[in-house]
């Protein structure tokens, strides 16, 4: 199985870091083909006017977006792994899905509507948060999060989501986050073997 892992947290020493190395290392455990795109290591988020241009007008992405579709197209399974902010993913994973999910290659517009184009594909979702699901639905924003990027974003593309995680971070004991490490560990297992 080819296994693609698109990162977005700055910091390395965050919790985001360590559930990156626990998939990263059940990966490997299990034979998978695995690519890791650390986006603030090397991804330029902002989609310009000439790029929007290029897209629309048939000419196609830039290099660098060519590039990560290509990779995306190889993918079995993508795994995101970002902190929620505003409640939504970071802005250079905001920008990576606005100039790498592009018309023409993720979906196309027809007469008839919108067909997606990466069907067959699965991905995993890992989010961490502030806040708890509790603090969300208190808000009535309980599914926010998870619906705008699954249905939003996923779905729209024909990707299948076959598990959406959303951990509170800043509240949790040392114990509590190696339970969650050890959570997201068997439920990738559980994923690679459906």
């Amino acid at each position: 199985m080819n296994s693609l892992i698109i990162y977005a947290h700055p910091n390395p020493l965050s919790f985001n870091a360590s559930i990156l190395k626990t998939v990263q290392s059940t990966l490997e455990e299990r034979g998978s083909d695995i690519i890791i795109r650390d986006l603030n290591k090397f991804f330029n988020p902002i989609l310009s006017g000439e790029e929007l241009q290029s897209v629309f007008t048939g000419n196609g992405s830039f290099d660098d977006v060519t590039e990560e579709q290509l990779l995306v197209q190889e993918a079995d399974l993508l795994i995101f792994i970002y902190p929620i902010w505003w409640l939504g993913p970071p802005a250079i994973l905001k920008g990576y899905l606005d100039r790498v999910l592009t018309n023409g290659f993720a979906f196309q517009h027809t007469s008839t509507g919108v067909v997606p184009k990466l069907t067959g594909k699965k991905a995993l979702v890992i989010m961490t948060g502030g806040n708890s699901p509790v603090d969300y639905k208190r808000l009535g924003l309980e599914n926010t999060p998870q619906d705008s990027f699954e249905k939003g974003v996923l779905q729209f593309v024909g990707i299948e989501t076959k598990l959406l995680s959303l951990l509170s971070v800043p509240q949790s004991s040392s114990e509590e986050r190696i339970k969650f490490l050890d959570l997201i560990n068997k439920q990738l297992n559980h994923v690679l073997n459906n």
